[in-house]
Formats: structure tokens, sequence, C-alpha cells
């Protein structure tokens, strides 16, 4: 017996990842994206943008997944305090202070700067936002294609 919800259509991995950055680039969610169930399509939703199109009244009763913040998916400090864990160990309780505060990234990256590590930094929060982005669709059974993949 066949379902009757047709499958999900393929999704650019690259495509998810600007949404996810287009979501991230609001602090306070001013930013939304919204992928499409029938047709694979990201709607970017933002009181800054005229819309492509209107998102539906009520999107997921209509078959739509918000791409989620980089905060849900543990892309924000706890990220960055892995990192300096793993390459700057020396620099561990520093950079956990910074992050009791306001302003913390670019203290952050001042010390990465000057650890000559930045770039290093940058590859590692790439790789880690791919692969959160890959756990987060297997959770909500996006197929992503992988062909699309830049960077």
């Amino acid at each position: 017996m066949a379902s009757s919800q047709a499958p999900f259509p393929a999704v650019g991995l690259a495509d998810l990842v600007d949404a996810l950055e287009f979501v991230s680039a609001s602090e306070h969610d001013e930013n939304q994206a919204w992928l499409c169930r029938a047709t694979g399509r990201i709607l970017f939703v933002s009181d800054s943008l005229d819309p492509e199109e209107d998102l539906p009244e009520d999107p997921e009763v209509a078959g739509y997944l918000a791409i989620p913040h980089r905060r849900y998916l543990d892309l924000g400090k706890p990220l960055a305090i892995s990192f300096v864990d793993a390459e700057l160990p020396e620099h561990a309780t520093q950079v956990r202070d910074f992050f009791r505060r306001r302003g913390a990234y670019g203290h952050f990256k001042q010390i990465l700067q000057s650890a000559g590590v930045l770039t290093e930094w940058y590859d590692y929060e790439a790789r880690a936002t791919r692969d959160a982005i890959r756990r987060w669709c297997d959770d909500v059974g996006v197929k992503i294609a992988e062909d699309q993949l830049r960077g």
C-alpha cells in the first residue's frame, strides 16, 4: 500500500546551511526560513524582506518545517568552547569567562587571531555546521542532495 504523503524531495546541503545562517543572523528570531515538504524549496521570511511568496497562516499544518537557529543545534558557545578545549587549552578558562558576558565572540576571535588559529576555527565551525544540519535532517526526515555541497 502506497503512503499518502509524497516523499520529501532532496534539498541541497548548501541551501540548508544558507537558510540556517539566515535564521541565525538575527538574535531575536526576526529572520525565519521554512522548508516546504512538497517542493523542497526554502522560503525566507523577515520584516526587512519582501517575500517571494507568502507563508501560510499555519506553516507546520501546511507542510513546512522551520529551519532551526544555530543555538538550537549547539553551534554557539558549546562549539566555541569545544574548539578552545581541543586547540587552545591554555585559554579555556579565559574563553569560558568571555561567554559569561556580552561581546564574547569578539573577544573569542581576538584570542584565535592572536594564536594564529582563526582560519582553523572557521573550518571547524563550517564542518560542525554541516554535521549539525545533517543530524537535523535525519531527525526530521529530510533527504540531503549531497552533490550540491559547497565547502
